[in-house]
């Protein structure tokens, strides 16, 4: 079972932290403002004091934030950077599609396996492990994580590229 780290604590990043817990996921957490984390340590995870020290810890990253700026921000700012070669990277959040390619490539140039995977679903969705995931990036990391994205959602969806689950999900969010 891998170590997952979560960044981004507000209602849906929570509902995924809680929803690993339960699934015994070891679980690393980091929000910017720390009393968001203090629900999830008394459930089991580990809140680490940087975005640096929670990925040194884990295996796998998922980012859960608020739009393109967080997102800019956060994870190309602070999480592909602190990112080893190889480790996986799954942005969660609602971002443009510009905003997935360009995520895409920062990971690609340090050599990080990267899934955009946008979520259709409520935050009880989240805590029951129901979403529809819709993944995109390489295949290869596809596979990779698909084990992980199945504790998190019951339909998961690989749409190819990056762009694509964005479209995707902003298409959903238009028709809903």
């Amino acid at each position: 079972m891998r170590h997952v780290g979560v960044v981004g604590l507000g209602k849906m990043g929570s509902a995924l932290a809680r929803n690993l817990l339960t699934r015994g996921y070891p679980v690393d957490v980091w929000n910017r403002s720390p009393q968001s984390a203090a629900a999830l340590v008394e459930r089991g995870a580990t809140h680490q004091p940087s975005i640096q020290d929670l990925v040194g810890a884990v295996d796998a990253v998922i980012v859960m934030l608020w739009g393109d700026d967080a997102a800019r921000e956060v994870t190309l700012g602070q999480v592909i950077p602190a990112a080893r070669a190889s480790q996986l990277i799954v942005e969660m959040s609602t971002l443009s599609p510009a905003m997935y390619e360009t995520l895409e490539i920062a990971a690609e140039q340090r050599a990080l396996e990267f899934l955009a995977a946008p979520v259709l679903g409520s935050v009880n969705l989240a805590e029951q492990g129901s979403l529809t995931i819709l993944a995109g990036g390489p295949e290869v990391t596809f596979a990779r994580a698909r084990a992980l994205l199945e504790s998190l959602g019951t339909t998961v969806t690989y749409t190819g590229s990056a762009k694509a689950s964005a479209y995707l999900k902003l298409a959903n969010n238009t028709i809903i």
